[in-house]
């Protein structure tokens, strides 16, 4: 690889870094602004259109297969830079079984995206210390990032 394609590389890639966070960070102000959501379905709705204005081609409720079976991400951006996957929690069980799909779907997501969000939506104040949740999930994994977005009262 030459120094010139090296650098345009870097360059490229750090261009999709701040296109990642600055998705995050529409997404988090946003969704912590507004009517509280009561369906996921609502919810993926609402972020596929915030999605859209950064990502014309986003993919939705698309079924992967890898070697260790099949998953369902519910969003692919661009162009297969990130991954994310959406859950609503209003209660302490709904948390414990996000968790836990999370956890399972981490060595698949992380091994074919670069970036894979798992956005987690707080509906019942059920996360007490959302950077340790946070910290506690993206430990598993480099590339893999956590927002807990609770709605602002």
């Amino acid at each position: 690889m030459s120094l010139k394609n090296f650098a345009k590389y870097f360059s490229e890639k750090s261009k999709d870094k701040d296109l990642v966070q600055r998705m995050i960070e529409t997404l988090r102000g946003e969704l912590s602004k507004g009517k509280a959501f009561e369906d996921e379905e609502d919810l993926k709705d609402r972020i596929r259109d915030i999605c859209l204005s950064f990502d014309s081609t986003l993919l939705r409720d698309q079924i992967i297969q890898v070697y260790m079976g099949a998953y369902n991400v519910d969003f692919i951006l661009l162009r297969g830079l990130l991954a994310m996957e959406v859950k609503l929690v209003k209660s302490r069980e709904e948390l414990e079984r996000a968790v836990t799909e999370i956890v399972s779907h981490i060595p698949a997501f992380s091994s074919i995206y670069s970036n894979v969000l798992f956005l987690i939506y707080d509906g019942g104040a059920v996360i007490k210390n959302p950077d340790e949740f946070k910290r506690s999930i993206e430990s598993k994994s480099d590339n893999i990032m956590v927002l807990v977005i609770k709605r602002d009262l």
